[in-house]
């Protein structure tokens, strides 16, 4: 999945600009990307069923902590205004849900 490029945000005189709001197409980009992805792991999550990795209630709950943790991750790159550590937050949590999911277990 494409990442949005983050604008950088000018600073006059040293007095912060008022970040701009994503427009609506940046909004609508991002729900087709999150609609995508979805889409994507809910394909991983058949395969995983198929090899058995994990019992059903566990890989469910783990796929729907994944769907949430990707949308924010998304969410968080779209918004202009969201902090660097709030998105590798949700880089990580989606990296260590998807380690879950296909039975690698990180400390």
């Amino acid at each position: 999945m494409p990442a949005l490029v983050l604008a950088p945000v000018t600073v006059d005189a040293g007095v912060p600009v008022r970040m701009r709001q994503p427009t609506k197409d940046a909004v609508r980009q991002w729900l087709v990307q999150a609609g995508e992805r979805i889409e994507q792991l809910q394909a991983e999550i058949a395969e995983l069923r198929a090899q058995g990795a994990a019992t059903s209630t566990e890989r469910d709950q783990l796929l729907a902590e994944l769907i949430e943790a990707a949308a924010s991750l998304g969410h968080h790159e779209t918004l202009r205004s969201s902090p660097e550590e709030t998105i590798e937050f949700w880089r990580a949590e989606v990296q260590r849900l998807r380690a879950a999911l296909n039975g690698e277990h990180h400390g």
